[in-house]
């Protein structure tokens, strides 16, 4: 809007002084053409009078046109010089100032403080200069009402036309809309087909591409996890069995030699067993199909510190369980800031591979502590330890399926931190690994705030 305006004010302005420069013309011919040289002379006080008389009459006029003339009339005036550069006659109440120099033309010039638009004719006939001229104000002025109402309508209608065509668009787009919604809501493991209503002919068959291709992704992400599951779980009987055999063997075998491949063996296995568990939790993890239900998460610290207890204990840990519980005097409400909606299998499991880890991890008489409390009204589970940590750059890596540190001394499945990962994100918990006041690892579970 502002380059048309510019560009109505550029052509506007040709066009007013192309207009008014042969306005000039044509009053200086025509003067020329009515006036003779003996003429004014012989008749140039009554002329002078005369139109000191019209001048007077005429004066300053508020509107620019009554029927005694125009306002403009003092903006305009003509001069009538001889050869010799002798003012024979002029228009009443205007600057004497005899231009600079006498040559015929058109010429921009300021007298008295004003911009004058001036032509210059001279007669052959009766040899005299006849200078008309006009004040560049009237063509501004002219030129500024042009561009004005250009503007205004401008101004007005394009606001509106941009509006209309804007609700336009927006209804004509919106099943597009609400389709790329409906896409971004998709989670890899919960596709669903989009239903919506009253979807224009130019997208149906880009709606049924995407249901199609929803379904097929959906059977796809189905039958592998259903594969990962049920192989873990085919895998779990086979070991148990072995277990049992190679403890038997031990039992009764007197070979030493026996007896350290049979050891060795048990080891493999335990291990295999315990890889076989955590993809079983993986699978479990991923798919979260358990419907979520009020969980106290002070319980899950209880039930958690008791599953693995007896282990910490074995290594001579300083296993610590620290629940900051409200004072009876306090409102009872602060309870129930505890209580958060979740799938309670897989948050246990989620904190237990944190302890699990930091049993494993800890050196014998290590200290390891499990903190519940509640910070900034959002219920918060952290888990410290005195073992020897993770590298900051290291902390977002270990979180990568099978991704173990090297030299840690420990044998594992690199999963358990994966599985912490999934259940955090289930449960739209911060998950945060920080340096812990132990001196080792500290892991910490953040929680949405519940509404009471």
């Amino acid at each position: 809007m502002l380059c048309s305006s510019v560009l109505v004010y550029l052509d506007a302005r040709e066009e007013v002084d192309e207009l008014f420069d042969a306005s000039l013309v044509q009053t200086a011919r025509v003067l020329n053409g009515l006036l003779t040289l003996e003429a004014i002379q012989e008749n140039k006080q009554r002329l002078l009078n005369a139109l000191a008389k019209k001048d007077t009459n005429l004066s300053d006029f508020t509107e620019a046109a009554t029927p005694l003339g125009h306002k403009y009339e003092k903006k305009l005036f003509f001069q009538i010089w001889s050869v010799d550069k002798e003012l024979l006659l002029k228009s009443a109440s205007i600057h004497t100032t005899p231009p600079i120099q006498f040559k015929q033309g058109f010429r921009d010039k300021v007298v008295d403080g004003q911009m004058w638009r001036t032509f210059t004719l001279f007669s052959k006939k009766d040899p005299f200069w006849m200078i008309v001229g006009e004040r560049d104000d009237i063509r501004t002025e002219l030129v500024h009402n042009i561009s004005k109402d250009h503007a205004y309508p401008l101004l007005i209608f394009i606001p509106l036309f941009a509006l209309t065509v804007w609700l336009l668009i927006r209804s004509g787009f919106r099943p597009l809309h609400q389709l790329v919604t409906h896409v971004k809501k998709q989670e890899y493991n919960t596709l669903e087909s989009s239903e919506i209503p009253n979807t224009p002919s130019e997208i149906i068959a880009l709606k049924h591409a995407l249901n199609e291709l929803f379904s097929r992704l959906s059977t796809s992400y189905q039958r592998e996890n259903r594969f990962a599951s049920d192989a873990a779980h085919e895998f779990k009987n086979p070991l148990a069995a072995l277990l049992i055999h190679v403890d038997d063997l031990l039992e009764t075998s007197n070979n030493q030699e026996h007896t350290s491949s049979l050891l060795s063996i048990k080891k493999a296995a335990q291990q295999l067993s315990h890889l076989v568990n955590q993809l079983l939790a993986l699978s479990r993890a991923e798919a979260s199909m358990e419907p979520k239900t009020n969980v106290d998460l002070r319980r899950i610290c209880y039930e958690c510190y008791d599953q693995l207890a007896s282990k910490a204990e074995h290594k001579k840990h300083q296993f610590s369980l620290d629940i900051e519980e409200p004072d009876n005097n306090v409102d009872k409400a602060q309870e129930k800031k505890y209580l958060i909606q979740a799938d309670e299998i897989l948050l246990i499991r989620s904190i237990s591979n944190l302890l699990d880890n930091a049993i494993r991890y800890t050196p014998t008489e290590g200290k390891i502590r499990l903190h519940c409390f509640i910070e900034n009204e959002r219920p918060c589970i952290t888990i410290d330890d005195s073992g020897p940590g993770i590298p900051d750059v290291l902390c977002d890596k270990v979180f990568d399926r099978f991704f173990r540190i090297n030299g840690s001394g420990q044998s594992g499945s690199g999963l358990g931190l994966s599985i912490v990962q999934q259940g955090a994100n289930y449960h739209n918990a911060e998950l945060l690994l920080d340096q812990s006041s132990l001196g080792g690892l500290k892991a910490s579970f953040t929680f949405e705030a519940q509404s009471q």
